[in-house]
């Protein structure tokens, strides 16, 4: 059963270099340098860089954690992120984890098998 209450932590509003001074419109993301992923909160667009294997997508789902509403909505895109055959995409996909657990109390029935055999891997 996932726990879909998140807790209350007061975060500051996210901070980027892909705002240009003086404006409030962000620029678009740039997959390429990772400027910018991190601030990425459509699903959608999470979902489309995890199917093109972009390499900074990890950046943008750790960004997603803390800013999401619904754990549900959140924990597909954590658990695809900790298969991707990327190592670096992987690795950031079980901090998102981390992320999640520590702000939501709970992982996904997806996410905790490979928590738990990370966990107990030493290599």
């Amino acid at each position: 059963m996932i726990n879909n209450t998140k807790k209350q932590w007061v975060l500051p509003p996210p901070v980027s270099d892909h705002v240009e001074r003086g404006t409030d419109v962000p620029n678009e993301p740039d997959w390429e340098t990772g400027d910018g992923v991190i601030d990425i909160r459509d699903p959608a667009e999470i979902d489309a860089a995890l199917d093109r294997g972009e390499r900074h997508v990890g950046t943008a789902v750790i960004g997603m954690v803390p800013h999401g509403d619904d754990v549900a909505v959140i924990a597909p895109r954590v658990e695809r992120a900790m298969r991707s055959p990327d190592p670096k995409v992987r690795e950031l996909g079980f901090v998102a984890a981390g992320d999640m657990a520590r702000l939501y109390t709970t992982l996904s029935p997806g996410s905790a098998p490979y928590c738990v055999r990370k966990a107990r891997w030493r290599g």
